[in-house]
C-alpha cells in the first residue's frame, strides 16, 4: 500500500509540473525535457483514473442489480405461494361441489364435515371430523367423498366432533353389490388399511374386473347407490358357491380434507 500510494504522488507531481509548464513562463525552458516524461505520465494517471471509475460504476451496478434480484425472487416466492393457494381453494371447492352435487340430487339429508386428524391403531385407519351430535351426528351414519364414495362409517361421537372408521380398516364391514345386480351380493371387507376384499358374491352373480361394487341398502343407515370401489382383481374361490375377489377404491386418504357425514337416507 505505501508503494501504491509513493508512486501515485509521484504521477500526481509530474501532472502539476506539466500543467505549470504549459502555464508559467519559468518553467518554459524545461518544457520539451521534461513534456517527455510527464505527458506519459498524465496520461497514465488519466487511463488509471478512467479505469478506477468504470470499476466503481460495475460494482455499484452489480449491487444495485443484485438487490433487485433479490427482491424480483422475494415477490415470485410470494406470488407462488399465492397460486399455490388459490389452486388448493380450487380443488377443494371442485370437490365440496361434487359432494353437493350427489348429496342434492339423491336428496339425503347431510352434514358437510372438515377432516381434522387421521389416527392409526393397528391397522385400523380412524378419520377425526369437526361435526359430532351437536350437528345431528351418530354412530353407524356412512361418511362421503366426492361423488358419493363411501369412506367410513361413524363409530364414535362427541358433541363437537366425531370418529370414522375407514371401509380399508381392520374390522370394517360393510354389505354391498354389484351396481349392474340388484339386491345384496356380497360382503366388503377392510384389510390393514392397504386393501378391500370382497366375499361372499354367489357363483351365479356374473362378476368382471372393472364392476362398480356400491352399498346395497341392507345396513339401516347406509343408503343404497354409495359408491364403494370397483373390481380390480378376481381371487380364487374357497369353495365353488361364492366369489372373491380385491377391490380397488378411488380416493387417497392422504388427500382427503372434507367429507360429508349422511345424516338419513329418508326422502
Amino acid at each position: 500500500m505505501r508503494r501504491l500510494g509513493f508512486f501515485l504522488g509521484v504521477l500526481l507531481l509530474l501532472g502539476v509540473i506539466g500543467l505549470g509548464m504549459q502555464y508559467i513562463p519559468i518553467f518554459g525552458v524545461f518544457n520539451d525535457g521534461v513534456a517527455r516524461v510527464t505527458v506519459p505520465a498524465a496520461r497514465t494517471l488519466s487511463l488509471w483514473s478512467q479505469h478506477f471509475r468504470s470499476a466503481f460504476t460495475v460494482i455499484v451496478k452489480s449491487r444495485t442489480m443484485a438487490a433487485e434480484f433479490e427482491s424480483l425472487r422475494t415477490r415470485a416466492g410470494i406470488l407462488s405461494a399465492q397460486v399455490a393457494d388459490l389452486q388448493m381453494l380450487s380443488t377443494e371447492n371442485a370437490s365440496l361441489r361434487k359432494q353437493l352435487n350427489f348429496l342434492e340430487e339423491t336428496k339425503l339429508k347431510f352434514t358437510a364435515a372438515a377432516i381434522i386428524g387421521l389416527t392409526n391403531d393397528d391397522g385400523r385407519s380412524i378419520l377425526i371430523l369437526d361435526r359430532g351430535a351437536r350437528h345431528g351426528v351418530g354412530v353407524g351414519m356412512p361418511l362421503v367423498a366426492e361423488g358419493g364414495i363411501l369412506i367410513g362409517k361413524i363409530i364414535k361421537v362427541e358433541e363437537q366432533k366425531s370418529f370414522a372408521l375407514v371401509t380399508m380398516a381392520n374390522h370394517s364391514r360393510t354389505a354391498v353389490s354389484l351396481a349392474k345386480t340388484p339386491g345384496t351380493n356380497g360382503l366388503i371387507t377392510g384389510d390393514r388399511n392397504l386393501s378391500l376384499t370382497l366375499d361372499y358374491v354367489p357363483a351365479d352373480v356374473p362378476l368382471s374386473v372393472g364392476d362398480i361394487v356400491v352399498t346395497s341398502g341392507l345396513e339401516p343407515l347406509v343408503p343404497r347407490g354409495l359408491v364403494v370401489g370397483t373390481v380390480d382383481e378376481l381371487l380364487p374361490a374357497e369353495n365353488s358357491l361364492f366369489q372373491r375377489a380385491y377391490i380397488a377404491v378411488p380416493y387417497s386418504l392422504s388427500e382427503l380434507q372434507y367429507a360429508s357425514v349422511i345424516l338419513s337416507n329418508a326422502q
